[in-house]
């Protein structure tokens, strides 16, 4: 089952001095009644948080895809795979990816994190509006 967080601690801020190394990364696909969409997730060391971003685009290297904030996760929701119920009704969130990454560096605009799929920039636009950021290798 999925959880959320309690509402006071919907969105953490992204703080510089996290640490480089030990964080938690997953994407997922999330089918809802809004159709399909993209779920990324950050998890930083010795947190039981999960940054998350939502995206109708999969990131990809040398794009460039809008992105929304959403509610921080439980760090354990990372591995999650299957069907869960909320007050909106049934969803399937399938994960396509996760791993343990150690090469973050966070600043006051956004997230450079590196995974196998390759190198990626998570930036603020506007309050809750990101772009996810292909880096080139």
């Amino acid at each position: 089952m999925l959880y959320t967080l309690p509402k006071e601690v919907d969105y953490n801020p992204l703080l510089p001095d996290l640490p480089k190394k030990g964080w938690k990364y997953a994407l997922h696909v999330h089918k809802n009644k809004n159709g399909t969409h993209y779920d990324v997730g950050l998890a930083p060391p010795n947190q039981i948080i999960a940054y998350a971003w939502s995206t109708k685009t999969l990131p990809f290297k040398n794009t460039n895809v809008k992105a929304y904030r959403t509610r921080d996760k439980l760090r354990e929701d990372l591995d999650f795979d299957g069907t869960f119920l909320n007050r909106h009704g049934y969803h399937r969130k399938k994960l396509l990816t996760k791993d343990d990454i150690n090469d973050v560096f966070v600043d006051e605009l956004g997230i450079n994190f590196t995974t196998a799929e390759g190198k990626f920039r998570i930036e603020n636009v506007k309050g809750k509006k990101y772009i996810i950021r292909g880096l080139d290798e």
